[in-house]
């Protein structure tokens, strides 16, 4: 990586962060149009679980989750963000993460990335993965 783009993928850390950060709030989850946005057309996840997942499928289950939502938010707690430019317009984002019970206990650790397309929208994630781990520090 050059030092020009080592001095970009810096700058854009705090933006995908944010990025990532917006989908994990329950309120975009809610937001059809907000999440259409987000996710790039050929959007593809592979879960926590293993599963895969096509962005019509992923879409849909976040809709039905916020509509069988329980009253307490959802947390997640998300850590070690690092990014990398892959190509121009193309960055893999990495970080760990966990969710946040009501006592404040972390579990469902995670290591996770996203591939993050720039288009004519943005920023859009093409690609996710979570991958189960140990707990963390």
């Amino acid at each position: 990586m050059t030092t020009a783009d080592t001095e970009l993928a810096r700058l854009l850390l705090p933006q995908l962060q944010a990025l990532e950060c917006e989908l994990q709030l329950d309120k975009t989850t809610a937001d059809l149009p907000r999440l259409q946005a987000l996710l790039h057309p050929d959007f593809r996840e592979i879960g926590y679980s293993g599963r895969s997942y096509q962005r019509s499928e992923m879409l849909a289950l976040l809709i039905a989750a916020d509509e069988a939502a329980s009253p307490s938010p959802r947390q997640v707690h998300a850590q070690n963000f690092q990014v990398q430019l892959l190509a121009p317009g193309l960055a893999l984002l990495t970080y760990e993460s966990a969710h946040r019970d009501a006592q404040g206990h972390l579990h469902r650790h995670s290591r996770r990335s996203s591939l993050w397309r720039l288009g004519a929208q943005g920023w859009q994630m093409q690609f996710h993965q979570g991958t189960p781990c140990a707990a963390w520090e």
